[in-house]
């Protein structure tokens, strides 16, 4: 029934050290005497948006890319708009690793995307449109021709390079296939034999008649831009209500924005997925009772509407259960990655 109040020495820095936190000595019931401290608060990832800015109009591209970022309980997304509603333009932050463009790229940006080239940074292009399209071609490194495409009644997304760390998350016959999206239209980019055989270009994905549908090419240093051919809103496709449109998303932001290699602060019982903080589709999950986790034994274990469902190893739930630190581990190109994760 009483109350005490002390200051704590302050930690020496360290990326990534471990701070054992707070423990009450001499207590009779131990249950509740330690408490985890994180070394940092949860960092605000922050995504920028070129395109039209209507918040609540189901057409645009923009309302489905707010409800997927608005939907990642493992990181604090925040949509950045770079065209205003007055039709102010900002330049891209510098804390900005991903843009998403949803129409056509204005000139007034074209350097402000240089320079965020040279941050290594990630432009998501969905072109709903020729125009979208030949908006780019100022900070595109290759010669790209674009028309709109002929199609016969829809079309379906066919070619797809499942080992690209983009579509990695979809490999399990499980989750491959895609042909139950339809896309009513699409624009036809042609992409020279040149640009491509010297990997300037690689075609990800195709539609069905052969046309490039997801495209990517690196652009100096560490910068990237990854171009889908069509819009996800339902004018063009059935892309944006699909349940591999939030995981795909999720996946590139996750490429563009890696999860810091901190500690993260969540509560009990807050659902997270490992594979997507650390990026890997084989991971680990140390629980603070010693008990270790891998995506078989977590996969369709949720007691949700979808749990009798499999999901991707990067896509799998785990809901956290109990109070302290888990320790999360998992296996990428660049090696190994862990990060801690605190629940309180």
């Amino acid at each position: 029934g009483q109350r005490r109040s002390l200051l704590l020495p302050a930690a020496e820095p360290g990326p990534g050290k471990i701070i054992a936190g707070l423990e009450l000595l001499d207590d009779d019931h131990p249950f509740d005497n330690v408490i985890d401290l994180p070394e940092l608060q949860n960092p605000v990832v922050k995504v920028a948006h070129a395109g039209p800015s209507e918040f609540n109009d189901p057409e645009s591209m923009r309302y489905y890319l707010q409800r997927v970022l608005d939907g990642n309980v493992e990181r604090d997304v925040r949509l950045v708009d770079l065209i205003q509603g007055d039709g102010v333009i900002r330049p891209i932050p510098d804390d900005v690793q991903l843009v998403v463009a949803t129409g056509p790229l204005p000139a007034t940006l074209h350097e402000s995307v240089t320079e965020f080239f040279a941050r290594a940074g990630t432009l998501l292009a969905a072109l709903p449109s020729v125009d979208a399209a030949n908006s780019l071609r100022p900070v595109i490194p290759i010669s790209m021709e674009c028309s709109e495409a002929d199609i016969d009644e829809y079309a379906m997304l066919s070619q797809i390079d499942f080992e690209h760390p983009i579509f990695s998350a979809f490999a399990d016959v499980r989750f491959a296939d895609f042909s139950s999206i339809r896309f009513w239209h699409h624009r036809s980019l042609a992409i020279s034999s040149d640009d491509l055989d010297n990997s300037r270009c690689t075609v990800v994905a195709t539609f069905d008649d052969g046309q490039p549908a997801v495209v990517e090419m690196p652009v100096g240093e560490g910068g990237r831009i990854v171009i889908l051919a069509t819009g996800w809103h339902p004018t063009d496709s059935q892309l944006a209500l699909s349940t591999r449109f939030p995981a795909l998303l999720t996946r590139i932001l996750s490429l563009a924005s890696p999860a810091q290699k901190d500690q993260l602060v969540h509560t009990v019982g807050d659902v997270i997925r490992p594979g997507q903080l650390v990026a890997a589709k084989e991971w680990s999950l140390l629980r603070p009772d010693g008990k270790v986790i891998t995506p078989d034994e977590a996969n369709g274990g949720l007691d949700s509407p979808t749990s009798a469902m499999k999901d991707p190893p990067e896509s799998v739930p785990v809901r956290l259960e109990t109070p302290g630190r888990y320790s999360i581990s998992g296996r990428t190109e660049d090696g190994e990655t862990t990060i801690s994760l605190i629940a309180g």
